[in-house]
């Protein structure tokens, strides 16, 4: 795998906008919440960062990483640090650095107040089998994290996974 797709999959799900006629003379046309508008520019703004990871002869990323930061006032993140490392440190590096890169978060201050904790897990996987071991296990651990306790529930997660190009 000589570049990674990033495919991004985020964990709420993004609408689209739908044009409905209700009746000859009335159209109602129903669009993305703003929420939704902003998972989907956190999420291919984290997409970009990510991308520029360059696997090499040497090294071929590989696993789950989560990271964790609080939204700033200034629309950038805080406090970034490895909620639950891969394992593979450069990978874990590469993760934070994208997420130290990220312009989006100011984009809709009215939802991100500073302060705010946001996580993104980011799958990466040379393989489809690697990927769906990964995915499975990832879910078990949200499932675990969300469970844990009410404040678990207030942190906004996104999703990122790098899948095999072939």
């Amino acid at each position: 795998m000589t570049k990674l797709s990033m495919i991004t999959l985020s964990t709420v799900l993004t609408a689209s906008l739908l044009a409905a006629p209700l009746a000859a003379k009335q159209n109602i046309v129903v669009s993305a919440s703003p929420h939704d508008t902003f998972v989907t520019e956190v999420s291919a703004d984290l997409d970009r960062q990510l991308d520029r990871i360059q696997p090499g002869l040497r090294w071929e990323p590989s696993g789950i990483v989560q990271v964790r930061f609080r939204t700033g006032g200034d629309g950038r993140a805080h406090k970034i640090s490895t909620f639950r490392t891969s394992g593979d440190g450069r990978l874990d590096r590469e993760a934070i650095r994208a997420v130290e890169r990220l312009t989006s978060l100011a984009s809709r201050p009215e939802l991100i107040s500073p302060g705010r904790t946001m996580q993104v897990n980011i799958i990466v996987a040379s393989t489809n089998s690697r990927f769906e071991r990964l995915s499975k296990l990832l879910a078990r651990h949200e499932a675990a994290r969300i469970a844990q306790s009410p404040r678990e529930q207030a942190v906004l997660a996104l999703t990122m996974t790098a899948r095999p190009t072939s």
